[in-house]
């Protein structure tokens, strides 16, 4: 977790700072002392009058505290999650509450997961690790299969155990329905890899100095030890079980290789240990205990770290002994590490103070060593930052006693047995190859390759062949990001907006994320005009614009705010935005976030939750955890109605009705049965519980569902509920959604989609309730069309379509495909049946495989195409004639074509190759200028569109002759032109004539007594100048006779046939 890009330049100085009061505040010793079991108000308070000492030594740097301190970043963090988790008294609940509350919520209710009509959750992405230095979210642990090293477990903060089996390609979760998905520690069954223990609970959290009396604050839900006996496809929980209000924590599990039925656990409040397989469990030593290793000589001896000391065992773990006190300086996080180069050597790392201290002979002495916190103990910026108890790591190579590696802000690593360090991960530049994530919680030494190291940080797992020199990120496919809010855009159909714990505000486009802030993301806008404009924050509110879609940033923070700042925009207006501040105060801006003004509404606390009526943008609600209050003039004027609702309920989110800004209903925090979600009729005035038979956990969000009859979404600890005004009692609503937190939940109107941020799985989507799936099929009246001609495609729709909705026409290509649609019409309505009035591009090609469909936007939804194929068809021309032909002069003539605007015409003297070109909206065109007596050829295409040009291709040629001279009658020219050549004929002759006007032309064969041996040609020709083939082998050799007819005329030509 690092602070955004912009404030780099003050971050070394923030990191000495920090180091130089840590060091300060172990000096001292002098934390207070609470009793055994203190609840949260006790705590905070603890924590709170402690560090306003550490506050002010802040000052002196001339920086903020609450900005820069790190240890002041985890406990609002923790504090954030608890607060809403505990009684009105602050009495921390039982972390088994989560499991009891849904195997009692199950039973009592099998119809609802017997129904038909449940959820069905997917990821929204298809990637887990954001572009641009983003991580896929915290690990914990890393554990490498004993049978089989290519097989790796990794533990992740609040998303479970994860198996690869691929050496980090891929990833498969297996503890989705555990009851908690905090997992401080793995280990394997030596003699058998499908025996698995998980320690459950956060144990990178935090403890502060007075950790001896329980003030843990740094996990959350610590059910105990969790085992499989089937390679993690089903847990049993073991005889290690937690309260929550223990404050308990398991840090470490060792399993002893010759009797796996025994294994220690590290503990708050001592070390446990097990004889037959987690069954039951006896406390064998009270020390607090961070950190066991194995002394590396088959000995099966037993370091623990705790307490300020180093222990031993030499009997299996059934006793220990100090093998060293006081070993290091201060009460804080110890880690300890063996290696089996030299079982004589120990390492151990101590939070209090950054001292590493190491041992030649099997702990009897030890030296100081050099710190792992400084870079050869050069100047400060060569620091790791070590961060105490949230990442202060060790490892030691198992085939080189000198190798080790300490894990911090970077990953340090010395080569000569702690005699010096040098930094080997870089957190900052993510374009190179020696990036790894920020805040290093696991370091793992392969125990064959000395060159395989694998680290855990916040940003997922990383993994290095060269001893650290480079690293290699494996996290893609790990889904556990912590998201505490998101943002759905609406202008468009899949882009996702969240907040990121230890990963910053990430951009999902629809087809990949990206990173587009550092930080610990927050609550982020897409504005519902304009996917261009976006706002994202980091914790304590401050936010950032963005103009362009997230490449560029403008600070517009109004003030400064509580770990998730809430600040909304308006739902009629996006020019109007509302920010609830950590002091009580509500600004309001009227200029899409720019620049704001105070709206005064005097709250006493932190503010938690605003929303505005989307019917009357007057009216405005406002929570802190404890206090709700209500504008119905923009912020002028508040009234609190707090006193109205039930007491001691914890407000953490808003909904309002639609259509009537008086209707609200507010999600309630904490464990309080029967006190879940609150409805009000009038603004607040008066309330009535409408919380069912909810399960005994707090519900987080709710989420009204615009056009419906008031459904709700409500997202809880352990999944999402719904309920409407026709539903007795709520419903589950979480088919194939993890068992997880929902921190927020947002409708994506556009695609009809309910979208969740879940703390741990990152982000989700599921139909809306009532969803049904629409299919959409098209139909056209005709099948051919010219081109840009208008036309109507019809549909029929079915499933659920939105009022908003737009129905769209779309024409494929000319293969059928819809890769590239045009769209070529469309119709805002949800009536499921109907036509749209459409018009064919004028710039598609010509073709006869073309498709059309209908697509809906409101669920964005594409329909089947009509299932024949349609012609864009411009057809050319058909009954071309010649007619009124002179010596000089003809005119052409063609039928009409409906799709045609013009027509081409084109001829040319049969003896040339360059043609001439007329273009004419007519259907006929009168050619003069022609030489007399000369043969033309001549065709004609249809123009269908003018620009750019579509026409159909020109038709069939055809030709004419003109006239010999000047006054030359039809009767004389046919005359004339009757002409047999050769004659005699010895094989063919060809008969030549030309005709005027266009006629019924026959020509004979005659024998010498005039009777027709046969019919040669009978046919209406047109004008102009024709040929005939006549073939002699039809006939014996002797005389004959040619008859040619034009109806009125006859005219005979005697041959000779030989």
């Amino acid at each position: 977790m690092k602070i955004i890009k912009t404030l780099f330049s003050l971050s070394i100085l923030f990191i000495s700072i920090s180091s130089a009061i840590a060091q300060q505040n172990v000096e001292q010793n002098d934390w207070p002392v609470l009793k055994n079991s203190p609840n949260f108000y006790e705590v905070r308070d603890a924590f709170m009058e402690k560090n306003k000492a550490l506050a002010a030594e802040y000052e002196l740097f001339g920086v903020g505290y609450e900005e820069n301190d790190d240890t002041y970043r985890h406990f609002k963090r923790w504090e954030f999650l608890m607060q809403t988790r505990v009684d009105a008294n602050g009495n921390f609940p039982d972390p088994g509450i989560v499991f009891k509350e849904t195997v009692r919520y199950k039973n009592a209710h099998p119809e609802f997961y017997a129904g038909s009509r449940s959820a069905d959750w997917f990821p929204v992405a298809d990637e887990t690790v954001p572009s641009a230095g983003g991580g896929a979210g915290r690990i914990n642990v890393i554990v490498l299969d004993p049978a089989d090293d290519n097989i790796i477990y990794v533990g992740t903060a609040s998303g479970g155990v994860w198996k690869s089996p691929d050496g980090g390609t891929t990833w498969i979760s297996l503890t989705d329905n555990i009851p908690t998905m905090s997992i401080a520690d793995i280990v394997i069954d030596p003699t058998n890899s499908d025996i698995i223990y998980i320690a459950t609970g956060d144990g990178a959290g935090y403890e502060i100095g007075w950790q001896a009396d329980q003030d843990f604050w740094g996990g959350l839900y610590s059910g105990g030890i969790l085992k499989s006996t089937d390679g993690g496809v089903t847990w049993n929980p073991t005889g290690l079980s937690y309260e929550q209000d223990e404050l308990q924590i398991i840090q470490k599990l060792i399993i002893i290789p010759s009797n796996t039925n025994i294994l220690l656990a590290a503990t708050r409040t001592g070390i446990y240990r097990t004889t037959d397989g987690g069954d039951t469990w006896s406390v064998v030593d009270a020390t607090h205990c961070y950190d066991f290793t194995m002394k590396q000589d088959g000995s099966e001896d037993i370091y623990a770290v705790g307490d300020r000391d180093v222990l031993m065992s030499t009997d299996e773990g059934a006793s220990f002994s100090v093998l060293k006190n006081n070993l290091c300086s201060g009460d804080d996080r110890m880690s300890i590490e063996t290696t089996a180069d030299n079982a004589d050597v120990i390492y151990c790392l101590c939070a209090s103070g950054i001292e590493l201290k190491k041992s030649i002979n099997g702990g009897t002495t030890w030296t100081n060593e050099n710190s792992p916190g400084y870079e050869s103990g050069e100047d400060d910026d060569e620091w790791i930052s070590l961060y105490g108890y949230y990442d202060n790591v060790l490892a030691a190579s198992h085939n080189d006693e000198d190798l080790v590696f300490a894990g911090g802000l970077d990953v340090a690593r010395s080569i000569n047995g702690a005699g010096s360090w040098s930094i080997k991960s870089d957190w900052w530049d993510y374009t190179s190859d020696t990036y790894a994530h920020a805040d290093n919680h696991f370091i793992l030494c392969h125990p064959t390759d000395v060159n395989i190291v694998y680290t855990g940080n916040d940003g997922g797992i990383f993994k290095s062949t060269d001893k650290g020199n480079t690293w290699v990120d494996l996290s893609e496919g790990l889904a556990i990001a912590q998201i505490y809010r998101i943002s759905t855009g609406q202008a468009t159909t899949n882009k996702v907006l969240g907040g990121w714990q230890d990963n910053g505000s990430n951009y999902w486009t629809g087809t990949d994320y990206e990173r587009v802030a550092g930080g610990d993301g927050m609550e982020q806008i897409i504005d519902w005009s304009d996917n261009d404009i976006m706002f994202q924050s980091y914790q304590y509110g401050y936010i950032a614009k963005s103009d362009d879609e997230g490449l560029t940033w403008t600070d517009v923070t109004p003030s400064f705010g509580a770990w998730v700042t809430p600040y909304i925009m308006d739902p009629t207006d996006h020019m109007i935005m509302y920010y609830g501040d950590a002091y009580g105060d509500v600004y309001r801006s009227t200029n899409n976030g720019n620049t704001w003004s105070n709206k005064n509404p005097n709250f006493s606390t932190e503010l938690f939750a605003i929303a505005v009526a989307p019917s009357d943008n007057h009216y405005v609600y406002a929570a802190s955890l404890t206090e709700l209050k209500r504008t119905d003039n923009s912020g002028t004027d508040w009234e609190n109605t707090t006193d109205f609702l039930p007491a001691g309920t914890g407000i953490n989110y808003i909904a309002v009705c639609d259509t009537d800004p008086l209707k609200i209903w507010i999600a309630v925090s904490a464990y309080s049965d029967g006190d879940k979600v609150y409805h009000s009729e009038d603004g607040g005035d008066s309330w009535t519980n409408v919380s069912g038979t909810l399960p005994n956990v707090p519900v987080n969000c709710i989420e009204y569902e615009n056009g419906s009859n008031d459904r709700l979404y409500i997202g809880t600890d352990i999944g999402v509920f719904t309920k409407d005004n026709d539903d007795i009692d709520w419903e589950p609503y979480m088919a194939g959604l993890p068992n997880v937190m929902v921190h927020e939940l947002e409708i994506n109107y556009t695609r009809q989609k309910l979208v969740a941020a879940t703390y741990g799985r990152g982000v989700w989507e599921s139909d809306i309730y009532d969803f049904v799936s629409p299919t959409i099929i098209a139909s056209v009246d005709e099948l051919i069309y010219c081109p840009a001609s208008d036309l109507t495609v019809n549909y029929v729709a079915t499933g659920t379509i939105a009022a908003t909705n737009t129905f769209t026409a779309q024409l494929s290509n000319e293969t059928g495909s819809f890769v590239s649609p045009e769209n070529i019409g469309s119709l805002t309505t949800d009536v499921l049946t109907g036509s749209i009035a459409c018009t064919l591009p004028d710039d598609y090609d010509l073709g006869s495989g073309y498709r059309v469909r209908v697509t809906s936007s409101a669920p964005a939804f594409a329909g089947i195409d009509n299932g024949i194929d349609i012609t864009i068809s411009c057809p050319a021309p058909t009954d071309l004639g010649s007619d009124d032909i002179t010596d000089a002069e003809v005119t052409l003539s063609w039928a009409t074509v409906d799709c045609a605007e013009a027509y081409e015409l084109r001829y040319k003297e049969s003896t040339s190759a360059t043609w001439i070109y007329v273009t004419t909206a007519d259907l006929s065109y009168t050619l003069t200028a022609l030489a007399p007596f000369t043969e033309y050829d001549w065709s004609v295409q249809s123009v269908c569109v003018a620009a750019p040009e579509t026409a159909s291709g020109f038709a069939v040629e055809e030709n004419f002759t003109t006239l010999q001279g000047v006054g030359i009658s039809a009767v004389e020219l046919l005359e004339q032109s009757f002409i047999i050549n050769p004659n005699p004929v010895i094989d063919n002759a060809v008969i030549q004539f030309s005709i005027l006007h266009d006629a019924a032309i026959t020509i004979k064969v005659l024998d010498v007594t005039g009777k027709t041996m046969f019919v040669l040609l009978d046919e209406k020709l047109n004008a102009g100048n024709h040929q005939l083939i006549f073939d002699k082998k039809q006939l014996a050799t002797g005389n004959y006779m040619i008859e040619l007819s034009d109806g009125e005329n006859i005219f005979t030509r005697s041959v000779v046939v030989k």
